[in-house]
């Protein structure tokens, strides 16, 4: 084994213990991490196996097609992630609505009271 397939190694088992340490997750989210780690480790382990695959699909070379693979998995990320915040900034904004409302209407009340 070459140096360089050692310090992938390492840097791919720090983060697989980072994400289920520090990290909660659904089990499904769980699975997907487990199966791109060793999917990951297979590639560092075996690099003619992603070339071997890259051949199959009609691409050149391995490191191409994990390079394609890899800017679809981060655009698809990118839309996951931008669609998540503004999920949760539409839900601050009703909360947000429902405690002007709630503090308006207390103090009306308080002042009808005092009157």
């Amino acid at each position: 084994m070459r140096p360089i397939q050692y310090l992938l190694l390492a840097i791919l088992a720090g983060g697989v213990t980072i994400y289920f340490v520090r990290l909660r997750s659904q089990v499904s989210d769980r699975l997907l991490a487990t199966g791109m780690s060793l999917l990951a480790a297979v590639g560092i382990l075996a690099p003619e196996a992603a070339t071997w695959v890259a051949n199959r699909v009609g691409v050149g070379r391995g490191v191409d097609l994990v390079m394609y693979l890899s800017l679809f998995t981060l655009s698809y990320l990118w839309v996951l992630l931008y669609a998540k915040e503004r999920q949760s900034q539409q839900k601050m904004t009703r909360l947000v609505r429902a405690l002007a409302i709630r503090d308006a209407q207390v103090m009306s009340e308080s002042r009808k009271l005092a009157a």
